[in-house]
């Protein structure tokens, strides 16, 4: 079936002149491979598409994406199928190894396909066939992005599977969490190396929890629909750690992440939002933020476009290649998404057969791998094979001496479904409606919402493993059948809130609500110090009937140059949770220079400014922003660097955050279990470490002035993905794409956002840094959801009559 859809079509221009728009509305719905699109594009480039039939729009919808990131749609495409090493050498052959390893045999794509909806259908097909026609008038024309001259190739057709291929990688990268139980048993094994098996293992359970209280959570206490949930699966067993070098085998999902990061993901993705309701709102209508956070790149992963026709009214931003409006608005509603962060992929160690290593055994069978010889191509190096085989829990990723290691990820091979959930939430008028086709998205997301009747939503969406009850889920599960997901957290049992009573919801990948447990490393393992504080500290604060965007510009703004160490980092230390429990803790009477330290910190505003970011001096304005920074590595090390080592340290991140908080704050849900003070008290080592720093800083700035102790700004670096580079902005922690809502009919909605560098992937273009000043001054451009807000703002009109492949 699939084999007519990689045949390029080809289509008329009629027009490139700025004429009046002329498609049908409220008509019936047209057979298949009918009907006319018109593509507009704004002053920014940005397009709206036009439909009078369904397969016209997302022919349309195909065209204008290959207009404007085809070398993305390519490397995007590669990337999924495990291709990259073709172009850029061995150093991206073991990412394209693990890539085609996680996501499987083309068949299953075109099982996917085969298995979807005739609507979906429809969609993929028309989309492929807007892009095929697209590559057909580039190659014919010589228009093609000048990357392809550059690595000396043309593009192959697109295929509907290739758009699913990465919707695969798109959602293994920001909706798919744990699978870290090697990295973790790789650090048990080394604190015990240096404490011993009972402090090892006390020094382990405080740098890996389940659940605590005290976490900030996005489900207000007061405003939950549903219960704790204690059975969500994560058990207590005792650790199981067979000896292997753990380390070695994890450094494949490495490989997988530096292939990722070369197409602007890999970032592990993180994201923000916040949502409020009428009652607080000036207006009385809903304000929503969405920020979205993926890898910094020229140009970004994400792709802003309108799309219209029917149920589809939509504006916001995909991913190339996708026929999928991920984050955005329609007429009705508003959406954005976060990273929910739950542990949902296990890593499960395989017992192999001794006489047979093509064999592993399950339920008390030895059972044969499902093995498959894949080919690599390597530019400059001769074709690899490889041989690749799954479990029955999943691909394996290595082995050891007598064990194999496979990952299972609940919501794999269900990529369609997940397209299918958002289609229903896309099309839905309110949020009540969105919430029946969200049930049924397989991966782990959280989804922020507004509708313009004024109501606000959260969700935490996804397949939820149910763990055995004696399952330790933090080292390599047991493989032989004594490990197997007791199925998934039931929809009623998921965190969610509709119009809580407070008024406004936010998020920052934060723990989901109160009770729910979580197996994930580092940022993920929720705790009391976590930057979602800042947003909800300032949210809390609001007055009924106050806020406006403005008020969500100042938020983002506020969030954005919240000090965090270092200082562009962006899951890592903020300080706001710190820094009145560390001052708490100093002698001022230990050193000379403490009381001015002290006052000077404590009268800091927490913010890591240069006034003008567009013309500032380079260094931030307040010495607390290098005073603070100096001061928590030196804690840290100080207090846990004995314990954890050269390899764990540096690898918790901000949980050393959390064991701060935990040693310095009396009462706390989760008390340190092993003592990291070895004689000293709270206040000796922070204090100590303080002085530590201040004598660095002496050293470093050559002087005794704190007012001379400016931090140079930290910056983004815009990866390029092409040929195309644009210069570095002063950091700020906020989306990649930003867009703030006021919803409402007619004129009540008001929509703008921002998406740097620009729409355009072609350097050439006028449009491919174009939003790059407007980002870093904390500026935005008009969203113009209807065809009236464009008067005025239009740049060009093209309109295509597609000729449809046989």
């Amino acid at each position: 079936m699939l084999d007519h859809l990689r045949k390029p079509g080809f289509l008329v221009r009629l027009s490139c002149a700025l004429l009046p728009l002329a498609f049908a509305t409220g008509v019936e719905a047209a057979t298949p491979k009918e009907g006319e699109v018109t593509i507009l594009r704004d002053n920014y480039g940005t397009p709206r598409v036009y439909g009078s039939t369904d397969a016209s729009l997302w022919y349309g919808v195909g065209y204008a994406m290959a207009q404007d990131r085809l070398w993305q749609a390519e490397l995007l495409r590669r990337t999924a199928r495990g291709t990259t090493a073709e172009l850029f050498g061995p150093p991206a052959l073991g990412g394209d190894i693990t890539l085609r390893t996680l996501t499987g045999p083309e068949e299953g794509r075109i099982a996917q396909f085969e298995a979807a909806t005739e609507e979906q259908k429809l969609i993929f097909t028309a989309y492929t066939d807007g892009i095929n026609a697209y590559i057909a008038e580039a190659i014919r024309t010589g228009t093609l992005p000048q990357e392809f001259s550059a690595f000396g190739f043309e593009p192959e057709e697109w295929s509907p599977t290739d758009s699913i291929n990465i919707l695969q990688m798109l959602w293994l990268d920001v909706a798919t969490g744990g699978g870290e139980e090697l990295a973790n048993a790789a650090q048990l094994q080394q604190l015990i190396a240096i404490n011993g098996p009972e402090e090892g293992a006390k020094i382990f359970a405080d740098t890996h929890w389940l659940e605590d209280p005290d976490a900030p959570t996005i489900v207000p206490a007061n405003g939950a629909l549903n219960p704790a949930h204690p059975g969500a699966g994560i058990g207590h067993g005792k650790p199981v750690l067979p000896a292997a070098d753990f380390t070695k085998i994890q450094s494949r999902l490495d490989d997988l992440r530096s292939n990722l990061r070369r197409v602007g993901m890999g970032s592990g993705s993180s994201s923000n939002a916040a949502v409020i309701g009428p009652k607080l709102s000036a207006t009385g209508r809903p304000l929503l933020m969405g920020g979205p956070q993926v890898g910094y790149s020229s140009p970004q992963l994400g792709h802003e476009m309108g799309i219209h026709y029917s149920g589809y009214d939509t504006f916001g931003v995909g991913v190339a290649g996708l026929p999928l409006t991920v984050v955005g608005v329609s007429t009705d509603m508003s959406w954005t998404t976060v990273t929910g962060g739950t542990d949902n992929s296990d890593i499960y160690a395989e017992v192999v057969n001794p006489d047979n290593p093509q064999q592993y055994r399950f339920n008390g069978e030895w059972l044969d791998y499902d093995c498959r010889l894949e080919t690599f191509g390597v530019a400059g190096a001769p074709d690899t094979g490889k041989t690749i085989c799954e479990s029955v829990h999943g691909p394996v990723l290595g082995t050891a001496p007598g064990l194999a290691f496979s990952l299972k990820i609940a919501g794999r091979g269900k990529d369609l479904q997940s397209h299918e959930a958002y289609l229903g939430m896309i099309r839905a008028g309110s949020v009540q409606e969105a919430q029946e086709s969200l049930k049924n998205f397989p991966y782990n997301l959280s989804l922020v919402s507004a509708d313009r009747r004024g109501n606000i939503a959260y969700w935490h969406l996804g397949e939820i493993p149910l763990r055995a009850p004696d399952d330790n889920p933090w080292l390599p599960h047991d493989g032989t059948g004594n490990a197997e997901w007791q199925g998934f957290v039931p929809w009623e049992d998921m965190p969610r809130t509709v119009n809580p009573e407070q008024g406004w919801i936010s998020a920052w990948n934060n723990k989901p609500r109160a009770g729910w447990q979580n197996s994930r490393m580092d940022f993920w393992n929720w705790g009391p110090v976590h930057r979602a504080s800042t947003l909800t500290d300032y949210l809390s604060q609001l007055e009924p009937g106050t806020a406006t965007i403005e008020t969500l510009e100042e938020l983002n703004r506020f969030a954005g140059w919240t000090n965090q160490t270092p200082s562009n980092a962006a899951r890592n230390i903020f300080a706001p949770p710190l820094l009145g429990e560390l001052l708490s803790r100093v002698d001022t009477g230990a050193d000379p220079r403490l009381p001015a330290i002290a006052e000077l910190l404590g009268n800091w505003d927490m913010q890591q400014l240069d006034l003008e970011p567009m013309g500032g001096d380079g260094y931030y304005d307040s010495p607390a922003v290098a005073i603070f920074n100096t001061w928590w590595p030196a804690l840290t090390t100080r207090v846990f660097g004995d314990e954890l080592g050269p390899q764990v340290m540096p690898a918790l991140g901000s949980t050393l955050g959390n064991l701060v908080y935990r040693l310095l704050v009396d009462g706390v849900a989760l008390p340190l279990q092993h003592d990291y003070l070895d004689g000293e008290s709270a206040e000796q080592a922070v204090t100590a470490a303080l002085v530590d720093a201040l004598n660095q800083l002496t050293t470093e700035y050559a002087s005794s002035d704190p007012g001379g102790w400016l931090q140079p700004v930290a910056t983004i670096d815009w990866k390029p993905i092409g040929l195309g580079a644009v210069p570095d902005t002063v950091w700020m922690n906020r989306g990649t794409y930003n867009y703030i809502i006021q919803h409402g009919p007619g004129n009540n909605f008001i929509g703008q956002s921002v998406m740097a560098p620009g729409q355009s992937g072609d350097s050439q273009s006028p449009h491919f840094e174009d939003q790059l000043e407007l980002y870093q001054s904390w500026e935005y451009k008009p969203m113009r959801l209807t065809r009236s807000g464009l008067n005025g703002a239009i740049e060009s009109v093209i309109r295509l009559t597609p000729a449809w492949p046989n």
